[in-house]
């Protein structure tokens, strides 16, 4: 299953000081139950670095929001549905992994399904700022 922190982890200060956060390295890690064979070697898990704003720019939310009614009084939404957008979950696992289509396709369902949670994950918490 996919791991991400919503928090840098804190490092100990070697002069005295408070602890200083520091960025994580991965936004999350993904095991892959079935290993992917690439031009470098069998891949056993994926790596997603964490997003910028120039790739949200870029690639767009991976959720679509619909608002199906509104409330006449209030105007404010009073049903709504969500879809995946699949073309921007790629584009995105192909930006944070920086491997291509090619690779990413050869992924067990199961895989699919944890890379494009933790994707959610990832970006949901980025467009809340955190």
């Amino acid at each position: 299953m996919a791991r991400f922190s919503d928090f840098a982890p804190l490092q100990p200060v070697s002069n005295g000081g408070a602890p200083q956060a520091t960025a994580p390295t991965f936004a999350a890690e993904i095991p892959l139950s079935k290993p992917i064979a690439t031009h470098s070697g069998e891949l056993r898990t994926l790596q997603l670095r964490m997003p910028t704003y120039g790739d949200l720019m870029d690639i767009g939310e991976i959720d679509r929001v619909y608002v199906l009614d509104l409330d006449p009084v209030t105007n404010k939404p009073t049903k709504m549905e969500t879809t995946i957008d699949r073309s921007a979950v790629m584009r995105w696992a192909e930006r944070l992994t920086d491997l291509g289509q090619i690779v990413l396709s050869q992924l067990a369902m199961k895989d699919g399904i944890a890379l494009e949670a933790a994707l959610r994950r990832i970006i949901g918490a980025a467009q809340r700022g955190n």
